[in-house]
């Protein structure tokens, strides 16, 4: 017979509006689409790490108002085009595993982009 949830462990609900409580200096992970929205009323000028994850994630509209990251990963999302990354300096960018990832636009901006790694993007054809 069938399956008990017993009392396993269960995971985080979704961010919402209500509890999108982080700190600008640590780490920012932006899930859904209203994430987005919620990162950029904070206006942190400055980011440690910032992971952007989750097959909801189907577009960027400008993530970020200038200021440095130290880390942007973009990991497993529905992005088709990668853009939208309005900060002036990132040192390190990862993009991996982002199925549908055809191209990437609006990276001249930058200013400074030390490490850049991108694997496991299996439609990627242009930079």
């Amino acid at each position: 017979g069938g399956r008990k949830s017993g009392s396993s462990p269960t995971p985080a609900p979704p961010s919402s509006a209500g509890d999108f409580n982080i700190d600008c200096d640590t780490e920012v992970w932006i899930q859904h689409p209203e994430d987005v929205a919620l990162f950029n009323s904070l206006e942190c000028s400055n980011v440690n790490q910032l992971i952007i994850n989750g097959p909801l994630l189907a577009s960027l509209h400008g993530v970020g108002a200038g200021g440095s990251v130290m880390h942007v990963g973009i990991l497993e999302t529905s992005l088709t085009t990668l853009e939208g990354l309005n900060f002036s300096s990132i040192d390190t960018l990862e993009v991996q595993g982002n199925w549908a990832l055809r191209s990437f636009k609006g990276l001249s901006h930058l200013t400074m982009l030390t490490f850049f790694a991108v694997y496991d993007n299996w439609q990627l054809s242009s930079f």
